[in-house]
Formats: structure tokens, sequence, C-alpha cells
């Protein structure tokens, strides 16, 4: 009976004392809230697109569903706005925007949703970049011959709206358009190479890039250029007094005639070799009337020159030397090339030449006359009005120099090496 008691006597105290234990428990339950977070400043934006965020502060007692940032045209953006989606929890989150419209000003604001609902970050706006006309510049011209040359560009923006033509345009004018003459090569960013050709020489011309998109066109900077050629150079005289015109040919100056000189520029002689087995064996510097003939030949096709009187680097005039192998090349591509240079620098008719000096027309105005040479071994001479040979600076071998040549049954041109340096060929002088 006392245990019965005793039993009886707990639970009246268990039920006595467990209201107060639920209540008790009730009251220390934390509560649910929404999140609490703020918004990121937008950065990287562009024409549609930038990268938002924000940052969670407080979950709200429950765990992070999903978070993103939400933006629209009207103010205050709610998730029921366009969003992002991220599941990054508490702390930093980043979201790229995209898709939007340029020159648009946008309301945006970071939430985070829990199971109690939504919390939005401090609302920020920006404003879409403006499309624009694509940004370039232009590429230096390269002048490849008397009608042709090498520009292009480089697109560094396409200001929102894609290429759709790009290219370079050109004109006689300042600030030529596309309306002017252009080249079309392409679409889309980044740099490009423009070929231009049946260009005029001795006119000056003016050259920018150009792109266009959906908003109009962009232009370059304007690069000025003139394909010279028969252009009067300066007048310039050698030690003897002998004067010689020149002529600008691309970016290059040439005299007009053969060099006649009896002296170095330093006013000290050159050996005179008239004897034909003398002149066969020189290894020192030497030079030659053809035939021997200062009156006949020497006034009209100039003085004959063996490769050890051009490489004493004395032969020209103060301000000119004798042009190198690649000088050399430079103007027979300038003047078209192997097949044609030669005709561009030979003067025209049959009073000099020999029938049928094919292909001359002196377009140039280098005027070259068939001077022909004196030969190794013996000294002869041969070939005038049939050829003309110029030595060029460059030794090829320790007893070979080049030359480039000219002859009277074609128009090209010949970029040769002599084997022997005691020939006697004409020499034309380049300012330097």
């Amino acid at each position: 009976m006392q245990l019965f008691n005793m039993i009886i006597i707990r639970i009246n105290f268990v039920f006595r004392i467990l209201p107060i234990f639920l209540v008790l428990v009730y009251s220390c339950k934390k509560e649910i809230r929404p999140p609490s977070l703020t918004t990121s400043e937008i950065t990287e934006i562009s024409y549609t697109s930038g990268t938002a965020g924000g940052e969670v502060i407080n979950d709200g007692g429950a765990p992070i569903l999903t978070e993103g940032v939400c933006w629209t045209t009207p103010s205050d953006p709610t998730t029921t706005s366009i969003k992002t989606n991220v599941n990054s929890g508490l702390g930093v989150f980043t979201s790229n925007i995209s898709n939007l419209i340029p020159n648009t000003l946008y309301y945006i604001k970071a939430y985070a949703t829990n199971s109690a609902g939504t919390g939005y970050g401090n609302q920020l706006s920006f404003t879409t970049s403006q499309l624009d006309v694509p940004d370039l510049t232009t590429t230096d011209v390269t002048i490849l011959t008397y009608t042709t040359v090498v520009s292009g560009g480089n697109i560094t923006d396409e200001k929102g709206g894609s290429v759709t033509s790009k290219g370079v345009c050109w004109g006689t004018e300042s600030n030529p358009t596309i309306d002017n003459s252009k080249t079309v090569d392409g679409t889309g960013s980044g740099s490009f190479i423009s070929n231009l050709t049946g260009l005029t020489g001795n006119i000056p011309y003016y050259l920018r890039a150009y792109a266009t998109n959906s908003v109009g066109t962009g232009y370059g900077n304007e690069i000025t250029f003139t394909l010279w050629i028969n252009w009067s150079g300066p007048q310039v005289n050698d030690i003897d007094g002998n004067t010689y015109n020149s002529v600008i040919i691309g970016n290059q100056v040439w005299m007009a005639k053969n060099l006649k000189t009896t002296r170095y520029n330093d006013g000290s002689s050159i050996q005179l070799i008239t004897d034909g087995t003398e002149w066969g064996s020189l290894s020192t510097p030497a030079f030659c009337w053809y035939n021997n003939s200062a009156s006949n030949y020497g006034r009209t096709y100039g003085a004959l020159y063996n490769w050890y009187a051009v490489n004493t680097g004395k032969l020209c005039p103060a301000g000119w030397h004798v042009p190198t192998f690649d000088e050399g090349k430079q103007l027979f591509d300038y003047l078209g090339g192997k097949a044609q240079a030669g005709g561009n620098i030979k003067i025209t008719g049959t009073t000099y030449w020999q029938s049928p000096n094919e292909g001359a027309s002196n377009k140039s105005g280098f005027s070259a006359l068939p001077a022909g040479y004196r030969s190794m071994g013996n000294g002869s001479f041969s070939s005038i009005n049939t050829s003309a040979y110029w030595w060029m600076a460059d030794e090829l071998y320790p007893n070979g120099a080049w030359y480039i040549g000219v002859v009277y049954h074609s128009g090209g041109i010949s970029l040769g090496r002599f084997s022997s340096k005691t020939y006697g060929l004409s020499v034309r002088c380049m300012q330097n």
C-alpha cells in the first residue's frame, strides 16, 4: 500500500511540472525569418551584360534555398522580375547578368530565399553602354610596286554591334569614306590586311581603315602616301664636277645617269687601265672607258669600274652610295618585278638600244643606256648597244659580286652574279 501511494505522488508531480516545462521549451524556440543581405556594386558593364551579386549576412535561422540578383527597368525589382539563381549559402556571391538592352537604365537587388520567405538587399541602378560605331586603327602602308600597296587595320572594339564589313578606303582627298574606292576584307573584330591595286604614280593618296556595324561606319586614323615614279630629285655633282640629275622611284632616289668620275670622293685618283691583259689580271681598284674612248663613249655611257673600285666605298659623291643587293631588288620589285622592271628603266627607241628594245618605256625615269661591259681575262669590250650592267655593293664570294642588268631583247631585269670582280661594269649611285 505504501508503494502504491509513492507512485501516485510521483505521477502527480510530473503532471504538475509538465505544462511549465512545455511553456519553457516553446518560449526558447528560435523564430525563423527571411535572410538579411546587401547588394554589390555592378561591374564589367557592357552593352548587353554586367556582373552583379551580393552578400548574405544572416540566413534568418534556416538554410538558404536559393539566391541571386533580380533586375528590371522600373524601380523595385523582385523575384517575379528577371533573376539569376545561385546556391552559395552565407557570404558573398556573384552573378553574371546578360541579354540586356544597350543604353538602358536598370534597377537591381540581391535576393536570398529560405523557408520563411525572400529577403532583398539594397536597390542599385546602372546603365548599359551605348552602341556606337566600331573603334579601329589603320595599319601603316607598305609600298610593293608603283601601282600596289598593302595596308589594313585593327578593330579594337565593335562597340556592341557585330562588324558586318571591314576594309580600307582611299581617295585623292583627305578623309576618304566607303563611298570612295575601298576593299572589303570580311567581318568581325581584330586585325586584317588589305591589298590595294591599280594605283597611279606621283599622286598623293589618303587612306583610312573602316568597319561597319548596325549603328554605322567607324574609321581609323588617316595615312597619306605617294607612289613616286619618275619624279625629279636633287642634282648632285661628283668630285670631277660632273652634274647628275636624279629621280625618285618609290622610297629611293637614284642618279639618272651612269657614274663617270675619275677620282674618289676624297680627291684621290682612280687607276685608269687601258691594256686588256693588265685589266684582266687586276685585283686592285681601276676604271676605264668603253673602247678606251672617253669622248666617244664616256660622255654618253659613263665609265666602267671593276668591283674593287666599288668596294672602296668612295666612288659615289658624299651622301650617295653604290646600292646593295637588297636595294637593287627593291628597285625592280617596285617597278613591277623581274618580268617588266627592265622595260621600265630602259630609255625608249633604238637610237641607243638595238632593236627591238623590248618593253622599253622608261616609266621610272632611270634612263638606262646600253653601256656594255669589259670582260675578265683579256679585258675585251662587249655588248655596247645591247646590254647594261651595274655593280651592287655586295660581295658574293671571294672572287664574285652581284649585279643587276637589262638587255635589248627583253623587258625583264636580271639580278645576277659575275664570277670575277675584274669585270668592268657601270655604276649608278643612290642617295643615302
